[in-house]
């Protein structure tokens, strides 16, 4: 293997590395949007339950 064909294939991984970062860094981002989506609706459903006549606690 010479050295331009090294070079090469370092510098494809190194790309194929920052798109799978990227990746990551996108569903990490979207996983906490869904949480936060998450907590909206266990708030929500306290609410109702609680303007039901219910008792709950709702711990984090």
């Amino acid at each position: 293997m010479n050295e331009n064909q090294t070079t090469a294939d370092l510098e494809a991984g190194l790309r194929a590395f920052d798109d799978l970062s990227r990746a990551i860094g996108k569903a990490v981002s979207r996983m906490d949007e869904i949480a936060e989506r998450q907590e909206q609706i266990i708030r929500k459903q306290a609410e109702i339950w609680t303007a039901m006549g219910g008792v709950r606690n709702v711990s984090y």
